[in-house]
């Protein structure tokens, strides 16, 4: 996927697992499950230090904007589903007190 890259790694001693991938902010990297940092490998790739030994290491690309975008939505969705509960209970009510809604 795009936004995901798994790869299998044995190495012999401590090395460095450079990705021809562009280096750019948001991308993660785990190995065999801990987060590790990455750092830019010949200027323009995806670099990772392993130790010597196997491991499973894995990209994901988690911007910051895209975060904060599922953040801001989420919010947004919860206080438009608040108002139309709002509405509806003020609106009940008034027919209740028997008041017209368009009247206010």
């Amino acid at each position: 996927a795009p936004h995901r890259v798994v790869i299998d790694a044995e190495t012999e001693g401590d090395c460095v697992l450079v990705l021809a991938d562009a280096f750019f902010p948001g991308w993660k990297a785990r190995v065999n499950g801990a987060e590790v940092p990455i750092f830019p490998a010949y200027f323009a790739f995806r670099g990772v230090v392993l130790p010597e030994g196997v491991h499973t290491v894995e990209f994901t690309y988690e911007p910051v904007a895209f975060r904060w975008g599922l953040r801001i939505s989420a919010l947004a969705l919860v206080l438009g589903a608040m108002a139309a509960v709002w509405c509806i209970w003020r609106d009940v009510h008034l027919r209740r007190s028997g008041h017209s809604a368009k009247a206010d």
